[in-house]
């Protein structure tokens, strides 16, 4: 008997908290339309159930000081750049110890920012340790340069307002989805191009006009290299042979010279 009205008591307990929650979270939903996700349904509230009884979880709380503050761009304290204690942003080279090295050097400085510029870094776990980084400090900011910018063509994709079968890129998917990643002709363009490679342009200065200088011969130039690219692909330079732009460009130089002698 006294087991049954320990039960009945546990669900009565557990009936007010959630009515509680239900309250305080519908208090919430107000503020929380800024951060929360484009995918909830527009009429998501916390408990929100669909008809085939999924569920999505209310995040009010979770994060950086409880969703309550906006998360810094810097700290307080000493600020480092990953690639000045050695690390590779281009991902040839394993990068684990020189960021290791420089999150130490922040936590012993009591705190501050540890930024990694755009690019790749290759980390991985040591022999001894279970996780690639550790951060055991507080007041440390591990802090990425960010998205950047992004080709127009990410706005050609398939939505519902959009649902063209032929757009440049899928469905935007929650996570991981094997089909986009599907190898298919679909995504095969043609790569042919035509570069100017080299352009040099330049003014011999006629001999009557330098021999009072006491000069047989002068030459002004200018070189330049890579100057123009003609491509039906224009994402990025389709010589790099990258399905994803990664690589790093063929760069464009223009050098200044004088040629003279006397």
């Amino acid at each position: 008997m006294n087991r049954r009205k320990l039960v009945s008591m546990a669900l009565s307990l557990m009936m007010v908290t959630a009515s509680l929650g239900t309250i305080n979270g519908t208090a919430l939903v107000k503020g929380a339309d800024t951060w929360r996700s484009s995918l909830y349904p527009s009429n998501w509230t916390p408990g929100y159930t669909n008809s085939s009884g999924q569920f999505l979880q209310d995040f009010s709380y979770a994060g950086y000081e409880k969703g309550e503050k906006e998360v810094p761009t810097q700290m307080s304290g000493m600020y480092v750049n990953v690639v000045n204690y050695g690390a590779d942003s281009t991902g040839a080279k394993d990068s684990t110890a020189a960021i290791q090295n420089a999150i130490n050097a922040v936590e012993a400085a009591g705190g501050g920012t540890v930024y990694l510029p755009e690019g790749t870094y290759k980390v991985k776990p040591t022999t001894s340790n279970s996780a690639a980084l550790r951060i055991k400090g507080s007041n440390i900011l591990f802090k990425g340069a960010g998205k950047g910018n992004l080709f127009e063509n990410a706005l050609d994709r398939w939505t519902e307002d959009n649902p063209n079968p032929n757009a440049f890129y899928p469905r935007l998917s929650n996570g991981a989805s094997s089909n986009n990643w599907q190898s298919s002709t679909r995504t095969i363009y043609n790569g042919r191009l035509l570069r100017l490679a080299d352009l040099e342009l330049g003014y011999t200065f006629k001999k009557n006009w330098i021999a009072p200088m006491g000069m047989k011969s002068l030459r002004i130039y200018c070189l330049a290299n890579n100057v123009a690219l003609f491509a039906p692909w224009d994402m990025w330079d389709p010589e790099t042979a990258s399905f994803n732009g990664s690589k790093y460009p063929l760069p464009r130089k223009v050098n200044f010279g004088i040629r003279a002698s006397f």
